[in-house]
């Protein structure tokens, strides 16, 4: 029983993870060049209270105050998800029920080099 509960824990995480980057890669607003995870999710080495971390980087790297608002509006209506942006505003929280999420922007060259180091996958 505890088995399939955490199967279903994570092909629900999987789900999200693919509708999250697809919502990013076509339907964000932005350009987005790339989207990837990471954490203990991604390396399988999570709890049930774990969070998934999702970087993305967009064209040109825009600053964060200028994409954050406009994503978060739009990931609301199109993911049907509570959003908001962290007090530092390094990331957006979303949530669902049993869904937590960490979606951060990087530039370009950050993604890249830690996409290159393997602490990011973009692949499921």
């Amino acid at each position: 029983m505890i088995m399939a509960i955490r199967r279903e824990g994570e092909q629900r995480y999987a789900r999200f993870w693919r509708s999250l980057r697809n919502f990013l890669l076509s339907s964000s607003g932005f350009p987005v060049s790339g989207a990837a995870r990471r954490g203990s999710r991604h390396w399988g080495t999570h709890h049930n209270k774990s969070d998934l971390d999702i970087i993305f980087a967009i064209s040109r790297d825009p600053s964060k105050k200028e994409v954050y608002p406009p994503i978060i509006e739009r990931i609301k209506s199109t993911l049907r998800v509570n959003a908001n942006v962290g007090e530092s505003y390094n990331a957006i929280k979303i949530w669902k029920e049993g869904i937590s999420c960490h979606l951060v922007l990087r530039t370009q060259v950050e993604f890249r080099a830690h996409l290159n180091s393997g602490q990011y996958q973009e692949s499921d």
